[in-house]
């Protein structure tokens, strides 16, 4: 019985300004990450599968946004002192309709706006 094989994945973000961020993949799942970025830079995004060690499944989106749109983005620090002004957009708002469950997102947001 041949041993099933996984695109393992883990992104730790930073916590903080000047934080690092570290991405730590098996061969596979580093070269799906690879294609991933190159179909983003050539149709604006594309997702993939990855899993963690637990095999808790996770979707991660890549986009390619110009530099005005950037700007705009929310900052990506985890730690909730180092958020974002007010006005920052978030990345749920650059993707859309394009992902389902950010979508989904979406329309709470605006429910709650109301």
């Amino acid at each position: 019985m041949e041993k099933e094989t996984y695109d393992d994945l883990h992104i730790y973000g930073q916590k903080d300004w000047h934080d690092e961020a570290i991405i730590v993949g098996n061969r596979q799942a580093l070269e799906k990450l690879k294609q991933l970025i190159e179909l983003a830079l050539e149709k604006g995004d594309g997702m993939h599968h990855f899993w963690p060690n637990d095999r808790e499944c996770y979707e991660l989106y890549v986009s390619c946004q110009d530099d005005q749109t950037m700007e705009k983005l929310t900052v990506p620090y985890t730690e909730a002192a180092f958020a974002s002004k007010n006005n920052a957009v978030e990345p749920y708002d650059v993707l859309g309709e394009k992902v389902p469950k950010l979508w989904k997102h979406l329309e709470m947001k605006q429910r709650e706006s109301k």
